[in-house]
């Protein structure tokens, strides 16, 4: 009899084992494809259920606490430059504010001031979650309310000196204070600890089959908010859409850390999603400009040591419109783009890409002639065909064309370029939509070379 019990026993426990390694695997396999990525460090809830805000920028400015919003913008403008999308998304965000030349390059200064010196800071936070969690005791507690407060004081040092020295040269500081208020808080809302996030997730099996059995674990300690900060912007000129997210956690948070997910959709099921944020490019396949509504959501995941598992612990969404638009795809001369030295001919032709949606748009390309280095003479263009207007519309190219010719007595040779410019773009109709201009506006068009190109590339001679 005690054998036959022992032997149920075992099949029972390897019953639960199978059961608990299928379920695992089955949700691991369905987590793959939520758009969030999976990280032995940080693992991620299945369901990735919200929490309700605490508080909504948006609704309500006054709510976000200064320091949050100056940690969020100060972390933006100190990001790193590798790339000239990075250098614009800073350019966008001090058009955004009004700052000129001087205030940008001040207020850049001051951000990478202060990510140097709250460095020290956020090193010491995690110095003692690493000590003390999972259970910290009323000395670390209290540690990290004291860093909490020297956090808030480094971020009132370093907005009063950026202050004082804009003052001292003759710059408007009231704009930082401005933008943090219109543009930075209402992007932003704050979330409460939730101590019911973090369940119980163990690593062995026996611990697996034991836990069905348990009570869920739950941390000794949680306090401190959680802000989140979502935006969606775009550069018309570089032809580019940021999702942007970010996050500011109080030291003495639940979670022993954060890390962020920002997921961007957009017309045409344009999808991305990324830890350090998003990028689209607004050209579609086909090279006509994107225009409509572009949605972003910054997930903040808090990872609870205590129980190994992530929980959500704040998130914020944002949207953007990207205006109806026409662009130059391209201002070129066929190959092999040769004129004969006399009497010789060529047409340039400049292609203009509309936005899909784009209504009937009265369009104005002009040409000048952006260098003639041995002052090769032309009898075409003329004034009068340097200047053309047409209608374009949404869903096809527009070419514009201008004629190229010599003189019969023309003896000069050498390479010419031209620069393509739309001046001008309006709707046609009544309540007509602003029309924008993307991307490269003017464009210098490819090398018309007047003579043989033979013997001397990449530029055609010339005596």
């Amino acid at each position: 009899m005690s054998r036959m019990f022992v032997c149920l026993s075992l099949l029972l426990t390897g019953l639960f084992a199978f059961t608990v390694i299928n379920l695992n695997s089955l949700l691991y396999a369905t987590g793959r494809f939520t758009g969030y990525s999976q990280t032995p460090q940080h693992p991620q809830r299945s369901d990735h259920q919200r929490p309700a805000a605490l508080f909504d920028g948006y609704i309500n400015p006054s709510s976000i606490p200064d320091h949050v919003a100056y940690d969020i913008l100060f972390r933006i403008f100190s990001a790193s430059e590798d790339t000239e999308l990075d250098r614009e998304k800073k350019k966008v965000y001090a058009q955004l504010a009004g700052f000129n030349e001087n205030e940008a390059n001040l207020f850049r200064y001051m951000a990478y001031d202060y990510e140097k010196r709250v460095r020290a800071i956020n090193e010491r936070v995690k110095e003692i979650k690493d000590r003390n969690w999972p259970n910290p005791g009323s000395p670390a507690i209290v540690q990290l309310q004291q860093l909490k407060g020297e956090k808030q004081n480094l971020i009132s040092a370093v907005v009063t000196d950026m202050q004082i020295r804009a003052s001292a040269n003759n710059m408007d500081a009231g704009k930082v204070q401005q933008f943090i208020v219109e543009y930075i808080k209402p992007r932003i809302k704050g979330y409460a600890t939730d101590p019911s996030q973090p369940k119980r997730k163990v690593g062995s099996q026996m611990e697996r089959i034991s836990g069905l059995f348990t009570s869920y674990a739950q941390a000794s300690y949680c306090g401190g908010y959680v802000y989140a900060y979502s935006n969606t912007t775009y550069s018309m000129s570089l032809c580019y859409l940021w999702g942007d997210g970010s996050y500011y956690a109080e030291p003495d948070s639940c979670g022993h850390t954060y890390n962020t997910m920002v997921t961007t959709t957009g017309p045409g099921g344009i999808y991305q999603s990324s830890s350090s944020g998003t990028s689209v490019y607004l050209i579609d396949g086909s090279g006509f400009p994107i225009a409509g509504s572009f949605f972003s959501e910054t997930d903040v995941e808090g990872f609870c040591s205590i129980v190994n598992q992530a929980f959500s612990a704040a998130f914020a969404p944002s949207q953007n419109q990207t205006p109806l638009s026409v662009r130059i795809a391209s201002a070129v001369f066929p190959p092999p783009a040769t004129m004969d030295v006399s009497s010789g001919s060529q047409t340039l032709t400049v292609e203009i890409s509309p936005s899909n949606n784009l209504p009937d748009t009265s369009v104005r390309v002009e040409i000048t002639q952006h260098s003639n280095l041995n002052s090769v003479p032309l009898t075409r263009p003329t004034s009068q065909e340097l200047s053309k207007l047409d209608t374009v519309s949404g869903g096809s190219v527009k070419n514009f064309t201008y004629p190229f010719a010599t003189a019969q007595d023309n003896a000069k040779k050498g390479p010419i370029f031209y620069r393509a410019e739309i001046v001008s773009a309006v709707a046609q109709g009544e309540n007509p939509p602003q029309i924008s201009i993307m991307g490269d506006n003017p464009r210098i068009s490819n090398e018309l070379c007047v003579g043989s190109r033979e013997g001397a590339p990449p530029v055609c001679p010339y005596p």
